[in-house]
């Protein structure tokens, strides 16, 4: 058996393959540019170029993440009960920006000609106005061809009722639709709401999966950091992600790291991680962008700022970089395929940091290029203007990996950095974070798709609840999470055989009164005061309400180990202009002190002055900022 880990982001395409062949385990990586008009045709090219038959293709994407930070998702409906069309735009109030008086908040992802109200209601104890067959036959007309369809009617999480009916209609008329009791059956409007819509924005992104799905044994991964055959549009938004944080878990694991960073800096977008212990923390509801997502995730923060990032100057004058990207067609100015705009990647290029060509070969960089679009911008020189792009860059990420590791002691800090980019900016971010130390993995520009190959199946079923308690769970509560129980082990026979099963239970929970819920890992509400004195320093003397339950599955991974294979050795030619010494990485046999570059198939390391790197366990470098 092959297996295949795929990493489709919005710049490149990686790709692992590990097997066995006579003279034992063997891996081979590809990194190229990504096709974004078909993803899925790119990797079946790959496949069939590298000779593979009989493949199981475990594939991860950021493209549902871009879609959601670029708003450039495919034409989406909404349909939701009269009188709430705008509870996408209201939101829960919450002030982005505390002491603004005129505080910034992203605008929806639909906009209001694009939100529709259907006459019908129910409520918590049933039908109040009834869905007529001539109101369905309304809202389907409203709907153009080639349009997805978010269906979020109020309380059908308690009665799923309407929606079906209206749901089964779009369908029957060939569209695509999101239904919010398929998807979140649980309370809270706007947050269902929200995740209905992004699954059904996101949906045009993920087309072409069915074609990987008749050539190979696929598998996509979650926002969970599983992997599963099927799987619906909005558990994909940290698909590339999590697969990242999934080969950071078992690289912190195997080095026996405490608190770690993960930074994952790609073409497009920068994603990062808090691991305890080696663990990466869990969130039963997403945030991107002002943008909702009640499903639960690994608990990632998610920043437009990447080597395609766009630089450009706004009404006041004031230079900005990203969210906008020039992604892989036509990408960055020095990728000579059209690109025209100053990029995060064409100021790395002025700098003299990249080498003439990336990926073995494959990209050829245009240094003028570079400058003319740098030029545009409005600086003496593009030197300057580089210098400019990439201290706002640099900036933008350490404020998001800021954010993430606040409360935690920077000293006993680790910043784990891969993607493509990652070692452009590390050293510099460090700095700005007051982190010592970084580590880069072996092969950092392919670590996602590495990761995809070590993600478990994971099999979840949640469903709203409703229960006041103060000592043990009601016998109809247990007898529920038992038939979940069920349908989770029957699903995990059908995708992980073979593997070690492991059975999650798990109530939400909180005190009677309180506005939110949080889960609890444990099938009994006994622990929960204690889980709540610990989370919060103090206990209520009130009843406890269980408003949800979930059981998740998971079909333990069996790793393979496997020797690593450089598919093509970087040209790494001295830099001239700058006399910055370069190095190739295989080369490395002791420590290396900057200013100096280290260059590899998959990315490239920037040392500034002061900073050094030498090799370390599991193939590392061990930078000391």
């Amino acid at each position: 058996m092959i297996r295949v880990g795929v990493d489709a982001g919005g710049t490149f395409t990686d790709v692992v393959i590990v097997g066995s062949a006579a003279s034992g385990d063997v891996r081979r990586e590809l990194k190229v540019l990504s096709r974004p008009e078909d993803p899925a045709g790119l990797v079946l090219e790959l496949i069939d170029a590298a000779g593979l038959s009989d493949v199981e293709l475990v594939y991860s994407t950021t493209v549902a993440t871009n879609a959601l930070l670029q708003r450039s998702g495919g034409p989406t409906k909404l349909f939701t009960t009269a009188g709430f069309e705008d509870v996408l735009e209201i939101g829960r109030q919450t002030r982005p920006e505390l002491y603004a008086l005129e505080p910034h908040k992203p605008p929806p992802l639909l906009g209001v000609e694009d939100r529709h109200g259907v006459d019908e209601r129910i409520g918590v104890d049933g039908v109040v106005t009834a869905l007529s067959d001539a109101e369905v036959e309304r809202c389907v007309r409203l709907v153009p061809a080639g349009t997805t369809v978010a269906v979020c009617l109020l309380h059908s999480y308690r009665d799923p009722g309407h929606e079906r009916a209206l749901a089964t209609r779009l369908r029957a008329l060939g569209h695509t639709v999101s239904v919010s009791s398929e998807l979140a059956p649980l309370p809270r409007e706007y947050e269902r709401t929200s995740t209905t819509v992004v699954d059904a924005y996101v949906t045009p992104a993920l087309r072409g999966l069915e074609a990987l799905r008749s050539a190979t044994q696929l598998r996509i991964m979650e926002s969970t950091g599983g992997a599963r055959v099927d799987v619906r549009p909005a558990r994909t938004v940290l698909s590339g992600p999590a697969a990242g944080v999934v080969a950071a878990e078992r690289l912190a694991t195997r080095l026996q790291l405490a608190d770690v960073v993960a930074l994952d800096i790609g073409g497009t977008s920068t994603d990062v991680a808090l691991l305890r212990e080696g663990r990466a923390t869990r969130v039963e509801e997403l945030h991107i962008d002002g943008v909702v997502i009640a499903l639960p995730s690994l608990g990632v923060t998610t920043v437009g700022a990447g080597g395609g990032s766009v630089a450009w100057i706004d009404g006041g004058g004031a230079l900005k970089v990203g969210p906008r990207s020039a992604g892989a067609r036509p990408g960055p100015a020095a990728y000579g395929l059209g690109g025209a705009e100053p990029t995060v990647t064409d100021a790395h290029v002025v700098l003299g940091r990249l080498a003439a060509t990336l990926c073995g070969g494959a990209v050829k960089l245009d240094v003028e290029a570079a400058r003319r679009a740098l030029a545009t911008l409005g600086f003496s020189r593009p030197e300057e203007a580089a210098h400019a792009i990439l201290a706002v860059a640099d900036a933008t990420i350490a404020r998001a990996v800021g954010a993430t590791a606040l409360g935690t002691s920077r000293d006993a800090l680790t910043l784990l950095a891969y993607g493509g980019a990652s070692g452009l900016h590390a050293v510099e971010v460090a700095r700005r974070c007051g982190i010592a130390r970084v580590i880069v993995p072996c092969s950092p520009g392919l670590f996602c798709a590495s990761g995809a190959l070590e993600a478990d199946v994971v099999v979840e079923r949640i469903t709203s609840w409703s229960e006041r308690v103060r000592g043990p769970m009601s016998t109809a509560a247990r007898t529920q999470l038992d038939v979940m129980e069920a349908e989770v082990r029957a699903e995990l026979g059908r995708e992980a055989r073979g593997r070690e099963h492991v059975i999650e239970p798990a109530l939400r929970v909180r005190y009677v009164g309180q506005g939110i819920d949080g889960e609890l890992e444990l099938t009994s509400v006994e622990a929960f005061c204690e889980a709540h004195r610990t989370q919060n320093g103090y206990v209520l003397d009130r009843d406890i309400e269980v408003t949800g339950l979930r059981v998740r599955g998971r079909g333990l991974a069996t790793l393979t180990a496997a020797r690593r294979t450089a598919t093509a050795t970087p040209v790494a030619p001295p830099v001239a202009s700058t006399g910055i010494p370069r190095h190739l990485r295989e080369a490395i046999t002791a420590a290396v002190h900057g200013p100096a570059l280290i260059d590899e198939l998959s990315s490239t390391l920037w040392l500034p002055e002061g900073s050094s790197a030498a090799p370390g366990l599991d193939g590392t470098l061990v930078l000391t900022v």
